[in-house]
């Protein structure tokens, strides 16, 4: 993996991420730069022809999503630009056997709907330990059922 990229960029690294790899596994974090930057449009076209080209070039792989998430920083686009994302990724996996989506973002909320902003970097991005300790709590248990 590298940070601070986009899915943009996972497309066009695809020759040098996944063709030297015999793996079937594939786990994708992508759409926060393109949401905060209110381009969720550009993530899911990317994502769109990164798994049609997996699912033609190793058709037996699977990939799982991880939704991009909210932050303190970027709270304001959240209601928009973040959760067209999330639900244009919820619509892509559906037409997928082989395509799942983790919800990484719901978890960082409390019960009332507020961000649980403890989470996060003093950045207002990043999650901190503690925020990724709610997400290996989350991802782990979905990953082993689905793989």
């Amino acid at each position: 993996g590298f940070g601070g990229s986009s899915m943009s960029d996972v497309v066009g690294a695809y020759r040098y991420l996944v063709e030297p790899y015999d793996v079937s596994r594939f786990l994708i974090y992508e759409g926060d730069t393109e949401s905060g930057r209110g381009m969720p449009e550009a993530f899911l076209r990317h994502a769109r022809i990164f798994v049609e080209r997996l699912a033609k070039d190793r058709p037996d792989a699977t990939i799982v999503f991880l939704t991009p998430k909210p932050s303190p920083r970027r709270f304001a686009l959240w209601e928009t630009t973040y959760k067209q994302a999330n639900k244009g990724l919820e619509a892509l996996v559906s037409q997928y056997n082989n395509v799942h989506l983790i919800d990484v973002a719901t978890p960082l909320f409390t019960e009332n709907g507020t961000l649980r902003e403890e989470l996060f970097k003093s950045d207002g991005v990043h999650l901190n330990e503690a925020g990724y300790k709610v997400w290996k709590a989350v991802i782990l248990p979905k990953l082993e059922s689905i793989f």
